[in-house]
């Protein structure tokens, strides 16, 4: 299946569940791996954009499952820990959080090309191996 499906502004891919802030802290731990968080809002074009052609992307698809892979409307009842705590000012914006300290490890923001988010997602992941994560 490698169609992108609407629901309630989330992307339901390919490659995996996607799950709310504090579930995927929880399984972050448990597997010992980088809590990759998508930020988003509901009525932002460079979102939609980044959904339709980068987070659909297979080389994407491939990289993103390394991580546990969360979700997290900035307008929503989650959105402002993460313009408090995390500092979003705008979307879209990827953290990768080290699921223990709950810290960001490292940070993407905007729109980026496959390729792009690709190679930034494989910069992390070996960020994440120096934290002591697995990835």
């Amino acid at each position: 299946m490698r169609y992108i499906f609407w629901l309630l502004g989330l992307t339901s891919l390919a490659f995996g569940e996607w799950f709310g802030f504090s579930t995927g802290i929880n399984i972050a731990k448990s597997r010992h791996k980088p809590l990759l968080v998508y930020i988003y809002q509901r009525n932002c074009d460079a979102c939609k954009q980044m959904e339709m052609f980068t987070l659909s992307n297979k080389n994407v698809e491939n990289i993103m499952n390394r991580f546990i892979v969360s979700s997290v409307d900035l307008d929503g009842k989650d959105g402002y820990i993460f313009k408090r705590q995390y500092g979003v000012f705008g979307t879209p914006t990827t953290l990768i959080i080290n699921p223990y300290t709950k810290k960001p490890i490292f940070r993407i923001f905007g729109d980026q090309s496959a390729n792009v988010f690709t190679k930034n997602l494989e910069y992390a992941c070996k960020l994440s191996i120096k934290g002591g994560l697995q990835c």
